[in-house]
């Protein structure tokens, strides 16, 4: 299917090809474009809508079909069971060959995803500490991890919870270190945000996890890489391996039921399963990473009170400028950004997220405890685009140090 793929040209064609198909096999109809995406997604909210699905106070546990899914459907606040035999092959990687079958729930974002993990594995091991390879965690993951301080004061104890957050200064080393751990590590959290779920790192976790018979929480926002780059919908995942049978899963569930963050049935992403799909927003992200590749080594490393680079991430997907919070307005900086991609002629936009086609700057103001704060640019598809992103960047940053 990917065959002959390579400009973004390429890339846009077949989208808009694969589109079609997806809407035949559904029955998708009113489609005012297929090679607007935003107007594509439109139509198949609508056409979600009008599938009479069970609502929100739903009484009659019900089987039901829903696009590609088979769910066993609630009260939609308790959650839905996944009936699928290969849901892990549905969510990620159908070659995964695992030991025994996945079991799987859809939240609303990944960050509840996290947090409800983290609350039943404290539970469960109050003794074990939370253990983190990485220089520098994502700062919504750093928040979480700070409401379970009481973790960190336990450095005597044997036990460890092992976090691995894909957006985090991690190097590979970091992101299978639970092999060295292998003894004390009761389980491994592993947010795959920021890579593809059919990648390579997802995949060599997954299967030394799966050789070390460790338990794996694997949690996701499926917002960032794979809603095809642009926005459907806010929405995790947790999947479970090797969790002992069914136990640790169900106090998952449970404590996901209690805090309210099931995913609604009209949350999840109708295109997610779809494997023609999946396979071309693999390329797309591919693409992503390459284009990083070619921007950062040209960036202008300015040696200003004003901030610095971090160090690349292993996910490829941005670069960070972390700066001094009294030296930058954000807004402003925000509606430079903006102003010079009209300059260049490349499409940016300004906004709190990243993973999609169009080149983007992000932006967190309150990045850490040392009022510092990031400035995340979010590198295109279109590798035509990267000269002038390159161009932005520097421009910009620029800017703000001799301000």
């Amino acid at each position: 299917m990917l065959e002959g793929l390579s400009t973004y040209s390429d890339y846009q064609s077949l989208r808009t090809k694969l589109f079609r198909q997806f809407a035949t096999r559904v029955e998708l109809e009113n489609v005012t474009s297929y090679d607007d995406v935003l107007a594509f997604y439109k139509a198949l909210k609508l056409h979600t809508i009008n599938m009479e699905l069970p609502s929100v106070t739903n009484i009659n546990n019900q089987k039901l079909h829903y696009y590609d899914l088979t769910l066993y459907s609630r009260y939609q606040r308790q959650g839905h069971t996944l009936m699928d035999e290969s849901i892990y092959g549905q969510i990620y990687d159908q070659k995964q060959k695992l030991n025994e079958k996945a079991q799987a729930l859809f939240t609303t974002n990944c960050q509840a995803a996290n947090f409800a993990v983290l609350q039943v594995l404290n539970l469960i091991y109050p003794d074990a500490m939370i253990f983190n390879p990485s220089d520098r965690l994502y700062f919504e993951s750093d928040y979480i991890i700070n409401r379970f301080k009481g973790l960190f004061k336990k450095p005597n104890q044997s036990k460890k919870i092992i976090f691995l957050d894909s957006s985090a200064l991690l190097n590979e080393k970091d992101l299978l270190c639970f092999e060295q751990h292998q003894d004390d590590c009761v389980a491994i959290i592993f947010d795959t945000s920021c890579f593809d779920r059919q990648g390579e790192y997802v995949s060599k976790v997954v299967s030394l996890a799966q050789k070390l018979g460790l338990p794996l929480i694997m949690t996701r926002s499926h917002l960032k890489l794979d809603s095809l780059g642009h926005e459907y919908d806010s929405l995790g995942s947790i999947v479970v391996l090797n969790g002992t049978g069914s136990e640790l899963f169900t106090k998952i569930s449970e404590y996901v039921s209690h805090m309210g963050a099931f995913a609604l049935i009209n949350q999840i992403y109708p295109f997610l399963f779809d494997q023609d799909l999946k396979d071309l927003n693999s390329w797309r992200i591919n693409c992503i990473r390459e284009n990083s590749n070619a921007i950062f080594p040209k960036l202008d490393y300015y040696k200003a009170e004003i901030g610095e680079y971090h160090k690349e991430r292993l996910h490829r997907l941005n670069h960070v400028f972390m700066y001094k919070r009294e030296r930058v307005e954000f807004v402003k900086a925000g509606e430079r950004f903006v102003a010079l991609c009209k300059v260049y002629n490349i499409p940016g936009k300004f906004c709190d997220s990243f993973g999609f086609d169009f080149f983007s700057l992000t932006n967190v103001e309150s990045f850490d405890q040392h009022n510092r704060g990031f400035l995340r640019f979010c590198s295109p598809v279109d590798s035509s685009q990267t000269q002038g992103a390159i161009n932005v960047i520097n421009n910009l940053i620029k800017h703000l140090a001799i301000k």
